[in-house]
């Protein structure tokens, strides 16, 4: 009797945890357009949210090298190509993550928008090495366009301040 009160007592915090799972996942939909699961060992990508009006052309790649280089071939200014095949690389990740626990990207899509890209380590094996990487991506635009224009005030503040500086330096020779 005892046995089963165990066992039915085991179900259900499965179960709890199942939605809380589920909820959190919810969430993270929220902010995420895309959420995939990479597998190091045979590279296959399980796809945990895919963005709507991307889905039946990301859902065809189940590999990550497919995904790298659709977003690679057709999402991304060229630009940001190179510096994208280098975060992605998973052949240096594990190194990557032994200075850092997230690794992010932003770059530019086509359409002009500023996408980040973290990749999270989801598991590693009982030697400590990464066996599955979690990707996220969402758009950083509205921030990203904040921030430029921070570091242009920043730099219109600076010219006019060393302006001023010659400007008064000048003054003071005479």
């Amino acid at each position: 009797m005892q046995k089963n009160e165990e066992l039915s007592n085991a179900l259900h915090y499965s179960q709890k945890r199942d939605e809380e799972l589920t909820k959190a996942l919810k969430a993270l939909g929220m902010v995420f357009t895309n959420i995939f699961l990479v597998h190091l060992e045979d590279q296959k990508v399980e796809w945990l949210k895919i963005q709507a009006d991307k889905e039946n052309v990301l859902k065809q790649c189940q590999n990550v090298c497919g995904i790298r280089k659709l977003i690679h071939d057709n999402y991304m200014l060229p630009e940001c190509q190179n510096d994208y095949l280098e975060f992605t690389d998973l052949d240096t990740t594990s190194e990557r993550f032994e200075k850092h626990k997230i690794l992010r990207y932003i770059y530019r899509n086509m359409d002009r928008q500023w996408i980040e890209v973290s990749a999270i380590v989801q598991n590693c094996d009982k030697d400590g090495r990464v066996t599955d990487i979690l990707f996220l991506t969402h758009d950083v635009t509205d921030q990203r366009e904040r921030e430029l224009q921070q570091e242009d005030a920043l730099r219109l503040a600076l010219a006019s301040a060393e302006h001023a500086n010659k400007a008064k330096t000048a003054g003071s020779l005479y």
